[in-house]
């Protein structure tokens, strides 16, 4: 808040107004609307703000160091292995994903983060690495990344996975805002077991495929540096303060 004129930017994250709560709704439509602006990450959550709340949001996504995550020249193993990293709670597809993996008991398939669901990665094909010190190394192991949320305000995992080059397997709330299907990453459905299936293992045997998606994430991945997204944030808080 700008003392004086309070002009007041709300940068919305998704379950601070995506949530069906009679209080969380009310203390939200209450402070949106002494906002002189309202944001969000991704245009899915913007157009969703505008029609419960009636305000209109502008959309600024989230960023990546491109710096840090990119793809390693190294040798280190890497076999036929699926990375999910994030929190191991059902709207994160954790179970939709160990149910593709018991199926597609001839890959691994890694878990980085921790949550109430880790017991349920039991299956000889899975991993549960919990968190890690190194997540860029990790990214780099995995022949693709599988984040098959049923809805994510920005998925930031997905740039990461694509900054490092890698093939990337998501749903549309959170993801389609910067993956183009088939042609930098692939969108399935949310709960889609049977099409996840297909996808995972159409891009793990089809290695021209998933090359070429990897390498086209990598170059998409680029337009979501941080110092592109600063400057956006820069650009829009000079015209609050001039207004």
């Amino acid at each position: 808040v700008f003392r004086g004129s309070e002009r007041l930017v709300i940068t919305c994250h998704g379950s601070d107004v995506y949530m069906n709560r009679r209080v969380s709704n009310k203390l939200s439509r209450s402070a949106l609307s002494r906002a002189k602006t309202v944001t969000s990450p991704s245009s899915w959550l913007s157009e969703f703000i505008m029609k419960k709340y009636g305000i209109g949001c502008v959309t600024i996504p989230n960023g990546v160091d491109t710096n840090r995550f990119k793809p390693k020249n190294d040798r280190t193993y890497r076999g036929k292995i699926v990375l999910f990293v994030g929190r191991l709670i059902e709207r994160k597809g954790v179970l939709e994903l160990l149910q593709a993996a018991r199926v597609l008991d001839n890959y691994e398939f890694w878990f980085v983060g921790e949550g109430p669901l880790k017991r349920a990665i039991n299956f000889k094909n899975t991993r549960h690495l919990g968190f890690v010190d190194d997540i860029v190394d990790i990214y780099n192991r995995a022949m693709l990344c599988v984040f098959p949320s049923h809805w994510e305000p920005f998925g930031i995992v997905g740039l990461e996975a694509m900054a490092c080059g890698k093939a990337v397997i998501a749903t549309e709330l959170g993801f389609s805002d910067y993956i183009d299907s088939w042609k930098d990453g692939v969108i399935v459905n949310s709960r889609d077991v049977k099409t996840l299936v297909e996808a995972i293992q159409r891009l793990m045997e089809d290695e021209d495929e998933r090359s070429r998606i990897g390498a086209n994430a990598r170059a998409k991945a680029l337009r979501y540096d941080w110092n592109i997204v600063t400057s956006q944030y820069k650009g829009l808080y000079r015209s609050v303060i001039e207004t």
